[in-house]
């Protein structure tokens, strides 16, 4: 009976051994799984807690304020794809989405908004700090939204940004784009032109260089990547537009700066893929 005890002993105690092990693999891993994307959740809220005084302030000084009276309201041509915003397209019965070999990190972070276009699902992920950046911006620029992209597509992630904040009501889509070998070119002598008063700001090369004296290159946004590029922008967009002509700003520090993000885009890809 001794050993018969003894052995039942053993053999429960090697029973909660195992228990415990499994229960600890399962764990480690569960924590493993969420810790990148818990990371980003807790950069994007400390973030917004100690930045959104700085961001919402008023900072002008009366002599400011009295010489952006005498320049011209500039106009701010935002692009919507990996500028605001990325989205990914998942076919309705297909695991994983379009354009998720390059968009590695997509799968870990939250999806802000989703809607159905056609036969597949469109999930939205905004950039970094967009909203604050719109705010922001809609209050020195006079706002148009530039796309390549077709009405149905952009129209409901437009709607999205906007917020019902009413900063995004001018719209220009696809059809409003010039083919330039095969490429949807956006001009902004389309938008305004006045080219003295209006900036694009854009993710694409392409677009930047048919738009040399008038833009400001921007990294494409690989979703889940932590980057504060919008938030970058605001010091130098809040000094421009006391410039009389924007051109005479832009194509002094933005042409190598274009060369620059087109060399370095091959190796931030690769980085955000590791």
């Amino acid at each position: 009976m001794g050993v018969d005890a003894a052995s039942l002993n053993t053999s429960n105690t090697s029973a909660i051994t195992f228990f415990i092990t499994i229960l600890g693999i399962l764990l480690v891993g569960t924590l493993l799984r969420f810790r990148r994307r818990l990371r980003y959740i807790t950069n994007k809220l400390c973030y917004e807690l100690f930045l959104s005084k700085y961001l919402h302030g008023d900072y002008m000084t009366s002599c400011s304020k009295r010489k952006l009276t005498l320049v011209k309201k500039k106009t701010l041509v935002l692009d919507l794809d990996e500028t605001l915003m990325t989205s990914v397209f998942v076919k309705k019965g297909v695991k994983g989405g379009r354009g998720s070999q390059k968009k590695c990190k997509w799968h870990y972070v939250p999806v802000d908004f989703e809607f159905n276009l056609h036969d597949s699902t469109v999930k939205v992920y905004k950039r970094p700090f967009v909203d604050h950046f719109l705010d922001q911006v809609s209050k020195w620029f006079d706002i148009v939204v530039f796309t390549a992209g077709t009405e149905p597509y952009a129209t409901p992630i437009i709607d999205y940004l906007d917020g019902g904040r009413n900063i995004l009501g001018h719209r220009l889509f696809r059809d409003k784009c010039v083919t330039v070998q095969g490429f949807n070119a956006k001009f902004v002598s389309i938008v305004n032109d006045d080219k003295a008063n209006v900036i694009l700001l854009d993710n694409s090369i392409p677009e930047c260089c048919f738009n040399m004296d008038n833009s400001i290159p921007i990294f494409d946004y690989i979703i889940g990547d932590w980057d504060t590029e919008l938030l970058n922008l605001l010091p130098f967009l809040d000094a421009i537009r006391f410039a009389g002509d924007v051109r005479s700003v832009l194509k002094r520090c933005k042409r190598l700066n274009t060369l620059d993000l087109y060399l370095q885009k091959p190796h931030r890809n690769i980085k955000s893929k590791n």
